[in-house]
């Protein structure tokens, strides 16, 4: 019987640590199973990460050009603007102020002259220039010639002149020069008349053409209301 028993006894025992052999062996298969499981869903969460990283980058990418772009868009405009401005506020031939210009500029020293409260502005001298028989020019040796003239007279006018001082075309033949020192008009007027009676016209144009002007000069006091004069 004790034979028996411990017979029995051990197949029991046999037959406990096969099944927990087993079982042992299914858990480990398990935890096998789940390491992969744990190794494929990082090496996904690895390339979801680096894809969201090459997203990023080219995302980052395509605003930097974009705001190159953007930039460079405003700056072309900017100076689009400026070159209109320019030429708003420019004659197209030689380069002068225009009227719109002189308006412009009368309102700036308007406004300049009311802040000014330790002392007076001084009087403005206004010097109307006319080229004598410009007309004659432009019929005996073309508009080409009458340009030139214009041109080098403009460019002259801006040499004698001071940069406070400001030289516009008036119109057609006429400049306009608005002195801020009245008490050198007369010096002026002599000085132009010289400059342009003295200037070698007949070299510089290559025709035998001689040019004269005329003269007119004002002076305003300060305070002059010059739109509606």
């Amino acid at each position: 019987l004790t034979s028996e028993r411990e017979k029995s006894v051990a197949e029991l025992q046999n037959r406990y640590d096969t099944k927990a052999k087993s079982q042992l062996i299914t858990i480990l298969e398990q935890e096998n199973d789940l390491k992969a499981q744990l190794l494929d869903n990082q090496k996904l969460q690895q390339q979801i990460t680096a894809l969201f990283t090459l997203v990023l980058i080219f995302a980052a990418v395509m605003l930097y050009q974009l705001y190159r772009k953007v930039r460079q868009s405003n700056r072309k405009l900017r100076e689009a603007n400026k070159q209109l401005e320019f030429q708003s506020l420019r004659d197209p031939l030689t380069g002068l102020y225009n009227r719109r210009a002189l308006q412009e500029q009368m309102q700036r020293r308007e406004k300049y002259g009311r802040r000014q409260t330790d002392s007076s502005p001084s009087a403005n001298g206004f010097l109307l220039l006319d080229i004598d028989y410009f007309k004659k020019i432009n019929d005996n040796y073309g508009h080409a010639a009458g340009d030139e003239v214009l041109t080098q007279l403009s460019a002259r006018l801006t040499k004698v002149c001071r940069d406070e001082d400001l030289v516009i075309r008036w119109g057609g033949e006429e400049f306009l020069l608005i002195l801020e020192q009245s008490s050198e008009v007369q010096h002026y007027i002599e000085r132009l008349q010289q400059l342009v009676h003295s200037y070698p016209w007949q070299q510089q144009l290559g025709v035998p053409v001689s040019i004269t002007c005329s003269i007119g000069a004002t002076v305003q006091p300060p305070g002059w209301d010059w739109q509606y004069s």
